[in-house]
């Protein structure tokens, strides 16, 4: 499954009503080029890899994200969490999404029920809309001819959706917040999740782009076959068996962080689907962040089409995309969030070097200066 388009028309948490994310390509490609920060879904619908986000602190960009997270998991699990959401609180979701070669339109509506222990958001209603995509259609899919969904069946009690059966439940990819693990468990049990997918040799190469020091982390078996624990060694030293919680201990943040960040992007690789990210900076170089751009755009290494979506403070980062129309810059109106385009709102053009455009402050991002100035004189006051 590919997000095409993502609506919250009554508005969601502080964004305007009717806010809208376009993940399509919005400029002329030239198909002469290798263009490879796009891949097609199906033969005639282009797709950018990466989508950032961008804007002051506070202006949006992780209400942006958990929002994609909220469509993303639906369109995973058929359901949405309601943590996040006080009793009583509603919305209305509109998702334009591609699957098995079809591009879908969904609206649904939930509201967070007053019942105790009620984990999920309840569907108030939901709809399903199909069109096969067609040669024709353009970009934005603004000519597409949608027609409802026969027997569409409705969401199963009361919480939720059918949708996953559409893709068959794969490609729909994961969102990381900017704060908290990035992993349920420990960092050897993260290790044992990737083993299915790759090999030994493959996982310590992925440790040691991190930690040179590491020689290897493996399973140890007991003579049952049954794990306890594992085998830790560092160049030069003796192997030592330690529990998970042990293992945490003994890598350092970036290492574990590092390592997951790239650890979920190989599965990507493979398997396909989105990799949501608030702030990829966190706790990296941005050469490193530069980099894992450059996989991305890599088809012998993403294999499955995946595709990159994040905030980011590092307007150096942008320049790693030859594309404009996958930029979006996030700004306050008075309390509500609204968002503009780099190529289709600002119509900045391609060969400008995206940083410069944003260290120049073009999209009124960077901080106040003139409240900077007023609160350092406050401070000087006695």
């Amino acid at each position: 499954m590919k997000l095409l388009k993502l609506e919250l028309p009554n508005g969601y948490k502080m964004l305007q009503p009717g806010f809208e994310i376009n993940f399509l390509a919005k400029t002329r490609i030239d198909r002469d080029s290798p263009n490879r920060d796009l891949c097609y879904l199906g033969e005639s619908l282009p797709y950018p890899i990466e989508t950032f986000f961008v804007g002051k602190n506070s202006s949006g960009k992780t209400t942006v994200l958990e929002a994609i997270s909220l469509a993303l998991e639906l369109l995973a699990h058929g359901r949405i969490r309601s943590g996040a959401f006080a009793v009583g609180e509603s919305f209305e979701l509109r998702i334009l999404f591609f699957a098995e070669s079809t591009v879908y339109r969904y609206e649904g509506s939930f509201v967070r029920p007053d019942r105790i222990g009620s984990e999920f958001m309840e569907i108030a209603g939901e709809r399903l809309f199909r069109s096969a995509m067609k040669a024709h259609y353009k970009k934005d899919l603004s000519n597409a001819a949608f027609r409802e969904v026969p027997g569409f069946e409705k969401n199963i009690g009361g919480d939720t959706s059918r949708l996953p059966h559409l893709g068959k439940g794969k490609g729909v990819g994961l969102f990381l917040p900017a704060t908290d693990a990035w992993y349920a468990h420990g960092f050897g049990s993260f290790l044992d999740s990737l083993r299915p997918s790759f090999d030994h040799d493959t996982l310590m190469r992925l440790v040691r782009l991190f930690d040179d020091s590491v020689e290897y982390v493996k399973p140890y078996l007991e003579g049952n076959g049954r794990q306890s624990g594992y085998a830790f060694k560092r160049v030069g030293r003796e192997e030592i068996v330690v529990e998970d919680a042990f293992l945490d201990a003994h890598l350092s943040e970036g290492t574990k962080r590092g390592v997951t960040l790239f650890g979920y992007a190989m599965l990507l690789f493979r398997h396909g689907g989105h990799l949501v990210i608030d702030e990829i900076e966190g706790s990296f170089h941005k050469n490193l962040i530069g980099n894992l751009v450059l996989m991305f755009n890599d088809p012998a290494i993403n294999k499955g089409k995946a595709t990159l979506i994040c905030s980011t403070h590092y307007s150096e980062l942008l320049d790693f995309t030859s594309r404009c129309d996958n930029i979006n810059i996030l700004h306050r109106d008075g309390c509500l969030i609204g968002l503009r385009n780099m190529a289709k709102d600002y119509g900045v053009r391609t060969e400008l070097r995206h940083s410069a455009q944003f260290d120049e402050n073009v999209f009124d991002n960077l901080l106040n200066y003139d409240r900077l100035m007023d609160l350092k004189e406050r401070l000087r006051q006695p």
